[in-house]
């Protein structure tokens, strides 16, 4: 919650959150005046999509809580005042204004538009829905190839060439049919169509619980091809996440829960239980976050 320093809303101070009383999800959150009452009407979505709203007598009203390393106010955080100041959860959509009036705003801060609504072309929407949304393959193409007669083999060096919905392209091994091959090998010359399907690996899912923002990165060591994954420590959803977990392994496979991958987790920058120091001396601590 963010409040305007003087009436053109140039710049603003950090009131601090707001505690909903809710642990499904907050999505689309809007807030109203409800001038009779004399307080705000907060609504929004949970993770399901169900409405959910409240009340909040002041949105201005804060007080300092201990926060985790948190750098300023001694370690306190500001946050909106939740005790005798927000009301219970209730399910289903708030009564309130449908189009909340913004002229008088707008007539301050230019190109003023209602929260969460924002009209865009059906090309621009196209193209965040391929750059945003979920990535899927839209075609899959293999170049003619000559062989030698009897001598299929080379057919294992033969990729498919990927397209994908964000126009990304890639490349992939073909597990060719056997079937065909073997008719390939005792037939003339000529024109034939050998049947394949695209080699794509399936890993363990969940592949690493509560390990979010995860990045893998295969690498070289003396010779030999291992692989690194990094990733956020989500087990208290990334509040005051106290280490870095990194794991190496000689596969990616070996990386996931399921084949030994939490046992072989580094806990890197623990400030708990290794207190890793800076040159200077000093402690590293604070909240880690993969890369």
């Amino acid at each position: 919650m963010f409040k305007a320093k003087d009436a053109a809303e140039t710049d603003f101070d950090e009131l601090g959150l707001v505690d909903l009383g809710t642990t499904s999800g907050v999505a689309q959150p809007r807030a109203v005046y409800d001038t009779d009452q004399k307080r705000y009407v907060v609504s929004w979505k949970d993770a399901r999509g169900a409405a959910k709203s409240t009340t909040v007598n002041d949105l201005a009203r804060t007080e300092l809580r201990t926060a985790p390393f948190w750098p300023l106010n001694d370690g306190k955080r500001s946050w909106v005042v939740s005790t005798g100041n927000v009301g219970n959860v209730c399910s289903g959509a708030a009564l309130t204004v449908g189009t909340p009036d913004l002229s008088g705003f707008a007539a301050r801060v230019s190109d003023a538009l209602p929260a969460s609504t924002l009209t865009v072309s059906a090309e621009i929407a196209s193209s965040l829905a391929d750059r945003l949304g979920r990535i899927v393959n839209t075609g899959v193409t293999v170049d003619p190839v000559t062989v030698t007669q009897r001598q299929t083999s080379s057919l294992s060096e033969t990729k498919a060439k990927l397209s994908y919905s964000d126009g990304s392209t890639a490349s992939l091994a073909v597990d060719w049919s056997a079937s065909d091959l073997q008719r390939l090998a005792t037939a003339g010359p000529g024109t034939y169509t050998v049947t394949g399907t695209v080699r794509q690996r399936q890993y363990a899912e969940p592949f690493a619980y509560n390990r979010a923002d995860p990045t893998m990165y295969r690498y070289e060591r003396n010779s030999k091809a291992q692989y690194l994954f990094i990733a956020t420590d989500d087990t208290n959803n990334n509040i005051a996440s106290q280490h870095l977990p990194i794991r190496v392994a000689d596969t990616i496979d070996a990386l996931a829960d399921d084949n030994g991958g939490r046992s072989i987790e580094v806990d890197l920058l623990n400030r708990n239980t290794r207190g890793d120091r800076t040159a200077e001396g000093r402690v590293i601590a604070g909240c880690y976050w993969g890369p």
